[in-house]
């Protein structure tokens, strides 16, 4: 939205926020983080992974419940996928936004009704309670990179000549936006996420610290002090695997947006 409609405010705004962000010095912004949201406003917990006086004597592990939070989060994403897919033949765009919004809410509910009469409901909400300061400060500081990069192949983009085609047959600037410009723009986006994975993955040893959190950066700065090599080769296998599998999936998106991918293969 920022590269199509330039010269704004907006455009300003965002550029500058993200720029800033991501320029910021890691521990320096997990520690506004902690001040504003854990210290001075009392919003959010922070310098724990959980609570422990809650997950004491629980019926479940922290990880099933985990795997539990992300099968939600998938099916939910899942199934507002197939709803859109499904309502593309609509043409009134207030029935596809309430249909949309119908189905967050009739998801929503389910999810809600099935975490509160599992008796887990409180455990989730404390997981994603801890999980809010270093998620929100690990997206802060990707987010200008990742909107830069987007911004830069949108002004790419509309320059090509199928642009220029699809403005010539009439289309409209939604259908020539969305359909043409951002799904050819997104794949150098998509290919910087599958790069950075092993980063992510290792390489946030700063948040860890900053918010007192023992994972995977953790063990493998221990590992490589401690000269662990068997944990310092399991988590690098894990990792190795991880930005193997990211791959394979990246092929087959770029396969499913850039439809020059797809004729060149049936060619």
């Amino acid at each position: 939205m920022i590269a199509w409609r330039r010269g704004g405010l907006a455009e300003v705004g965002v550029t500058l926020g993200g720029v800033a962000a991501y320029t910021s010095f890691a521990p320096w912004l997990g520690f506004v983080m902690i001040n504003v949201f854990g210290w001075y406003l009392d919003w959010l917990p922070y310098q724990r992974l959980i609570n422990p006086n809650i997950w004491f004597n629980v019926p479940v592990a922290a990880d099933v419940l985990l795997a539990a939070l992300l099968v939600t989060v998938g099916l939910a994403f899942g199934g507002l996928l197939l709803v859109r897919q499904a309502l593309r033949c609509v043409r009134a765009r207030r029935w596809r936004w309430g249909a949309q919004a119908g189905v967050l809410l009739a998801m929503g509910s389910g999810a809600w009704w099935w975490w509160s009469r599992s008796g887990l409901g409180y455990l989730a909400l404390d997981v994603l309670a801890y999980l809010a300061l270093p998620l929100t400060t690990v997206v802060l500081l990707s987010f200008g990179e990742t909107m830069m990069l987007m911004r830069t192949a949108m002004l790419e983009t509309l320059g090509e000549d199928y642009v220029l085609m699809a403005r010539a047959k009439g289309l409209p600037d939604k259908i020539i936006r969305d359909r043409h410009v951002a799904r050819n723009a997104i794949l150098p986006v998509i290919t910087r996420l599958a790069l950075n994975l092993p980063f992510v993955l290792v390489g946030s040893l700063v948040i860890e610290r900053v918010f007192m959190w023992h994972a995977m950066g953790q063990v493998v700065f221990l590992a490589v002090e401690f000269q662990d090599i068997p944990v310092l080769l399991g988590v690098l296998s894990v990792v190795g695997v991880l930005t193997l599998i990211a791959h394979a999936v990246l092929d087959v998106v770029y396969i499913y947006l850039d439809p020059r991918m797809r004729y060149a293969g049936g060619g």
